[in-house]
């Protein structure tokens, strides 16, 4: 039962990958061609959405020191 859970996740992780890519090339080369914004959106929601699909838990320490 394990093992088809990770498969199952492990798909649907690069699933996601895939389709998120995807939109991100036609996005970027047809609709916002150019535009930095929300290229840099469209890699902060990837980000997130892998993250939150492989559960990964992201904590950050000293923010403060970074300029």
């Amino acid at each position: 039962m394990k093992k088809l859970i990770r498969i199952i996740h492990s798909t649907i992780w690069w699933i996601d990958w895939v389709v998120i890519m995807v939109l991100s090339l036609i996005f970027d080369a047809i609709i916002w061609p150019g535009s930095k914004v929300m290229c840099r959106k469209a890699e902060l929601f990837w980000a997130w959405t892998l993250m939150k699909l492989g559960g990964i838990k992201l904590d950050i320490t000293g923010q403060e020191n970074i300029p």
